[in-house]
């Protein structure tokens, strides 16, 4: 009944835009119209409304005025969009869903990904800490897109993808400059600062810098004295891009890019609920309360021992260059490369107990080359092109024993025994190391049949060799394992069609069939039932076909934007990642492995509207539905080495309901404009992964694998003085929801670990210089 009532607001407030929008009228009786949207969601720059693809665009005004810095900020308002913020990656560790297609893992990182991540053109999805998550200033657009983007955005965007597009250098001098402060509500603060710097050097140079630096005490802090001292973290990066100019025909684009940042313990707190895990190997069935307590009532604090540190950089660099012959043909090219690592020092037993330990370091890096011949005729549109990428991860995995061994006076590890066990005694020791290499080829071609009707067909065929190894590794006491190097290689034709309608100029009605993949790759380990004999283990890629239908209208001229979607998705061998114990009980035979759920399905819809109700006035809203079902009778080996049927059950991270409503207010005054803008999001329940899906089967408690609806309000307000000088001050979570948005942080005795989100007040002011 609850998700009726939502579902039934959602919808009158659409037609509340639209009725309004239909009866409003100037009052000045000047025209009123919506700012037109330009996206790259095909490689070449188009309107929002013409592009036959399913998008939410995000502009630098709305970037800069609702105070978007993250991911999960501009995510909560796409519909059909879902996301866990994972704790063990930082602040800013996330894993996204799009329409229910994401990573499902109940394990560590997944190193070929289900979403496309593209920066100025470039894949940076094959990163150290799983998903990259980049500071957003001076970010000219961020365009989510729906479906499967293969013929385009091809590596690795089954469910969608991300592009993300900088402000490129201009032929004018800019100079602005940021200072922002914010506070947690019950817990710690932050500051920023950031600046650009844009410099002509001639007619045909141009440089552009931005630079960045915050620092932030955290929304946990630590009761245990000898450990880190919050969840707080400082950062620092910058961007350099250049745009030189060599003839009237040639563009060439450098960007460079690097960030640090060094942060204290994760920033969750515990639940008080244990995980399969945990049971399983410590034999304990009764979590350990430090004294600080546990969700809902404890929202800031945990007790950890250990000297906790999540320090991570990246380095980015990224060319491209267009050259066009004439006036319908250019070559493009991009060539980029990435380079990531994340070092962490974690307190494995999650309390002030000296029990267990665990130091990660990662690294990540990848480049590729892409090049693309683009033709433009009256009766058609061409692209071909090709792409070789290389991806190498390596993870360096060390859990080994500390000081204690007893929880309530029973022996959780071997005891201490003088001599043969002391602290520091290495329990497993697994570095891994991953590379593939993807070699792609693309078409697209757009048929103009008539004035109103294009036709597109297009496809991509890739090729990937995927290698996947342990080594140096060691088992229980530094017990010498034996290195494993495998490899499997696939192939695959995404094909894609779209037959587009223009009825009139405002509208755009489209019908889509397209495919998505992401290539297979081969679980490698060791099994302790047969003497830590290696083995390797390949699983197959993922196929998904996807069905669309969508229309794209600017009603009352202009002042109006409706757009929205239906879809069907089949998918096919979906990967599912779990971590497990070989044999039960013992935390040094821990595999992770890869294997295939034969077939699932997902359908829904998913709308868009904003409307100039009055100069003043503007309205928004969204609605995204989704109804997923694992279709096939197939079991899965989840952690803790239990059996689950998986048969007729949801998808994980595919929330049935997500809506947003959002009313701005703007008023023109002698010195410039203010500003007032009020949104709530809803978020409907969703499990995070396969081990949450399946509590009752296990016999564990709903909560905390339910992961609860949520409402949560924003309110943003500024001033804006002759576009020189603009000051914002915004409250999010303005009613103080308690939520969290997923439950893969598990091991530790004191429970699952949950993210909490505070309220949080924040002011920042802005100067320009033109």
């Amino acid at each position: 009944m609850k998700l009726v009532l939502h579902m039934t607001t959602a919808l009158v407030s659409v037609g509340l835009l639209y009725t309004t929008a239909a009866i409003a009228a100037p009052a000045d009786g000047q025209a009123i119209s919506l700012e037109e949207i330009v996206v790259t969601a095909q490689r070449r720059e188009q309107s929002l409304q013409d592009v036959p693809v399913s998008i939410t665009a995000f502009t630098e005004a709305t970037i800069r005025e609702q105070n978007i810095r993250t991911a999960s900020d501009y995510l909560a308002l796409t519909p059909n969009v879902s996301f866990t913020e994972d704790g063990k990656t930082g602040n800013s560790g996330i894993n996204i869903s799009i329409r229910g297609i994401s990573d499902i893992k109940t394990g560590e990182n997944s190193v070929t990904n289900s979403i496309g991540i593209y920066l100025d053109e470039f894949s940076v999805v094959s990163v150290a800490g799983g998903t990259i998550n980049p500071q957003l200033q001076d970010v000219e657009r961020i365009e989510v897109l729906r479906g499967p983007q293969g013929t385009y955005f091809g590596r690795n965007a089954v469910g969608g993808a991300l592009n993300i597009v900088t402000k490129k250098p201009t032929d004018r001098y800019e100079a602005e400059a940021t200072i922002g402060g914010y506070a947690y509500d019950g817990a710690g603060d932050g500051g920023l600062v950031s600046g650009v710097l844009n410099i002509p050097v001639s007619n045909t140079l141009m440089m552009r810098f931005v630079a960045q630096g915050e620092t932030n005490s955290g929304i946990v802090r630590n009761a245990d004295p000898r450990g880190a001292k919050n969840s707080g973290f400082d950062s620092y990066g910058g961007r350099m891009a250049i745009r030189w100019l060599p003839d009237t025909a040639t563009t060439v684009d450098f960007l460079a890019m690097y960030n640090k940042q060094d942060e204290g313990h994760d920033p969750t707190v515990p639940s008080g609920v244990l995980d399969l895990d945990t049971q399983d190997t410590l034999g304990i069935h009764k979590v350990v309360d430090d004294g600080i307590g546990f969700w809902p009532n404890n929202q800031n604090r945990l007790s950890h021992n250990v000297k906790e540190s999540n320090k991570s950089d990246s380095v980015l660099l990224n060319l491209r260059v267009s050259h066009n012959f004439t006036d319908e043909i250019a070559l493009k090219s991009v060539t980029g490369f990435i380079r990531t690592t994340q070092d962490r020092i974690f307190d494995q037993d999650q309390t002030s107990l000296d029990i267990l330990q665990r130091d990660n370091a990662y690294s990540g890096s990848s480049w590729s080359q892409e090049l693309r011949l683009e033709v433009t005729k009256s009766a058609f549109d061409f692209v071909v092109g090709g792409l070789y990428a290389q991806d190498n991860q390596k993870q360096y995995n060390n859990i080994f024993m500390k000081s204690e061994r007893q929880i309530d006076g029973v022996y959780v590890l071997p005891p201490v025994i003088p001599g043969v066990f002391p602290s520091g005694t290495v329990i497993d020791l697994k570095n891994k190391r991953f590379k593939t290499n993807s070699l792609a080829f693309f078409v697209d071609s757009t048929w103009h049949a008539t004035d109103r009707l294009d036709v597109t067909v297009g496809g991509r065929y890739t090729h990937d060799k995927i290698v996947a190894g342990l080594f140096d590794s060691q088992g229980f006491a530094g017990q010498p394992m034996q290195d494993i190097f495998s490899g499997k290689s696939f192939n695959d034709f995404s094909p894609r069609a779209v037959m587009t309608f223009k009825p009139d100029e405002a509208m755009t009605l489209y019908a889509s069939v397209s495919k998505g993949y992401k290539a297979g790759g081969v679980s490698v380990g060791y099994n302790s039932n047969l003497g830590n004999q290696p083995f390797a283990e390949p699983f197959k890629a993922e196929n998904l076909w996807n069905y669309e239908a969508g229309f794209k209208t600017d009603l009352w001229n202009g002042r109006m934007r409706l757009n929205g979607a239906a879809f069907y998705s089949n998918w096919k061998n979906m990967q599912l990642e779990s971590l497990f114990f070989m044999t039960p009980g013992d935390i040094s035979s821990n595999v992770q492995l890869t294997r295939n759920v034969d077939k699932a399905r997902v359908y829904g819809f998913e709308a868009e509207a904003v409307a100039a109700v009055t100069r003043n006035l503007t309205l928004n809203g969204a609605v995204g539905y989704l109804n997923s079902k694992i279709n096939c009778d197939c079991e899965a080996t989840i952690t803790g080495g239990r059996i689950v049927d998986l048969t007729g059950l949801a998808i994980p991270k595919a929330p049935e309901w997500t809506l947003n409503l959002g009313a701005e207010y703007r008023h023109d005054v002698s010195f410039g404009d203010m500003y007032v803008r009020l949104d709530w999001l809803y978020h409907s329940k969703q499990y995070s992964d396969i081990e949450a899906l399946t509590w009752a089967q296990t016999g564990q408690p709903e909560f905390p694998y339910k992961v609860p609806s949520y409402n949560v309000v924003n309110l943003r307000t500024g001033i804006n003085w002759t576009d020189r000088l603009s000051i914002n001050f915004y409250v999010e979570n303005l009613l103080k929801e308690q939520y969290y948005t997923g439950t893969q942080e598990k091991f530790g005795v004191s429970g699952i670990r949950l993210r909490p989100h505070p309220r949080i007040f924040g002011l920042s002011v802005t100067v320009k210089s033109f």
